[in-house]
């Protein structure tokens, strides 16, 4: 069983949960364009940036029935998926680099920022420097979207704190990204 569940983010950076769903599984085929679908039947709206992991069904649902909202890897399951690519020694230096680039403050820095780190993996790890090259456009996709304010804000995900936007999403057994929406209304 999977437990789906996602958190939508006001502007004004106030969280609530917007759906909580049981499903005999997280597939493609039946779990998240359903569950989605649900969301925007009650009421969701607005949604300007959604934050998952990189699971293929959840990504196509969102796309599917979010349209017009942008799509985000999560850094903490990207950051995991990288440092799976390393040596236990070398995971905290992945783990670092990665989040200079989400602390960067503009889309311009961050690139930047990224370009660097993509350098700098290139010889000592490769297969993280093509991972990184890969999922650009999904690890800046936050800074196309507008800032949520107030207290709580800063957070896109339950597990991580600082690249200041919102999320989509589900929790399983390993995750727990969540759905951002640009007003309060509720679902």
């Amino acid at each position: 069983m999977a437990a789906l569940v996602a958190v939508g983010v006001a502007m004004t950076g106030e969280r609530r949960v917007l759906g909580l769903e049981l499903s005999p599984g997280n597939d493609e085929g039946s779990a998240w364009p359903g569950f989605i679908r649900g969301l925007v039947e009650r009421g969701l709206h607005g949604v300007r940036l959604v934050v998952t992991d990189d699971h293929a069904g959840l990504v196509k649902a969102v796309r599917e029935q979010l349209l017009g909202s942008g799509w985000q890897r999560c850094r903490v399951y990207f950051t995991r998926n990288a440092q799976d690519l390393v040596p236990r020694s070398a995971r905290s230096i992945v783990a670092s680099a990665i989040r200079s680039v989400f602390e960067q403050p503009d889309a311009v820095s961050a690139r930047e920022q990224l370009d660097r780190v993509i350098d700098g993996m290139a010889r000592p790890y490769p297969k993280v420097a093509e991972l990184l090259t890969a999922a650009e456009p999904d690890l800046l996709a936050h800074f196309r979207s507008p800032r949520p304010t107030g207290p709580g804000s800063a957070a896109p995900t339950r597990s991580s704190g600082s690249t200041r936007r919102s999320s989509a999403g589900r929790r399983s057994s390993a995750s727990f990204p969540t759905v951002r929406r640009s007003s309060a209304s509720s679902a």
